[in-house]
């Protein structure tokens, strides 16, 4: 909500004069476009729309919505509007984790499945992408087929893969590979491992152990 200024700085990349709601994130405040966050998000729709009622000059200079988040990554998040070079495919994983993090809080599902469209196509490592979207709530078949590249990986998770995913879903693995190596014996492989199934075969078994992660 809005609230008095002591000492604040004005951002310097999304501080915009002609910008027309004001946040204020630590002590450094942001003026952008209202619209876009009605337009993408009941969350600030219903924010705007109650502080209205109460104070019509929320959201100025003088009265700027406060937001609990560090101002780097609020502008972070503003980026995906203003970015005027439309350079999506260049920004670091950290910078679209920070994207999906707010998205998921403030209900922006546009940009919530933008910054997971991103992540997809940065290829992650499969216990990396399903520590990401376990934290963020996302259960599909992208998630899905994270448990099935592990489950035909030729090695057991890696202790720092097991520290990453949660412990249901690491003794779901592992008793999925189990199984799997058991069907490859009685397939007869010379020398049976998960990774001897057919993609069809290993998603039945994972599929058994449901893997999916729960949001």
């Amino acid at each position: 909500m809005g609230g008095g200024l002591g000492r604040v700085s004005r951002h310097p990349e999304y501080y915009l004069t002609d910008g027309s709601v004001s946040f204020l994130t630590g002590s450094t405040l942001f003026r952008v476009h209202r619209s876009f966050f009605e337009r993408e998000s009941d969350v600030f729709r219903d924010l705007f729309a109650s502080a209205a009622e109460e104070d019509p000059q929320s959201g100025s200079d003088a009265r700027p919505f406060t937001l609990d988040v560090h101002p780097d990554d609020f502008a972070q998040f503003c980026w995906v509007w203003y970015d005027r070079e439309y350079s999506y495919g260049q920004q670091p994983k950290e910078n679209w984790v920070t994207i999906l993090r707010l998205s998921t809080r403030w209900a922006f599902p546009r940009i919530r499945e933008l910054a997971v469209r991103e992540l997809e196509a940065l290829h992650l490592p499969p216990a990396e992408r399903i520590a990401i979207y376990n934290e963020h709530g996302i259960d599909d078949e992208r998630l899905f087929s994270s448990y099935v590249e592990m489950c035909r990986s030729p090695t057991l998770p890696s202790e720092e893969e097991a520290r990453l995913i949660q412990m249901d879903a690491l003794v779901n693995i592992l008793q999925a590979r189990e199984d799997a190596q058991r069907k490859a014996v009685e397939l007869g492989h010379e020398s049976p491992t998960s990774a001897c199934l057919e993609d069809e075969t290993l998603r039945e078994i994972v599929s058994r152990f449901k893997l999916k992660l729960q949001t």
